[in-house]
């Protein structure tokens, strides 16, 4: 199963926060645990063209694992696979932070 993600929705994603969603890494073999740890309407607002109100969702990752901004398949046992372009936001004591823009 995978997702169509010109369909995908917020209230798709809300639902999931604290799930895992395994990450596809590029150039080696071998995956990752992204945690979603926020699933939030954008601060940038909808324009009155678009299908959907655009959202912000942040992935944790271990926190020695970081990756550069890039598209990246991820999947999770109830969206199925879906490529995100995922782009580096903050690094803290609780992990590395990937974030994906959907508008």
């Amino acid at each position: 199963m995978s997702s169509e993600i010109a369909t995908l929705q917020l209230s798709d994603f809300e639902p999931l926060v604290d799930s895992s969603f395994t990450l596809s890494l590029e150039g080696v073999e071998g995956t990752a645990e992204a945690v979603l740890s926020e699933a939030k309407v954008s601060p940038a607002g909808k324009y009155a063209q678009e299908a959907r109100d655009p959202f912000v969702l942040l992935f944790r990752l271990p926190q020695e694992l970081k990756l550069e901004q890039s598209l990246y398949q991820m999947e999770n046992d109830k969206l199925g696979k879906i490529a995100l372009f995922l782009v580096p936001v903050k690094n803290d004591e609780t992990g590395h932070y990937l974030e994906a823009i959907f508008s």
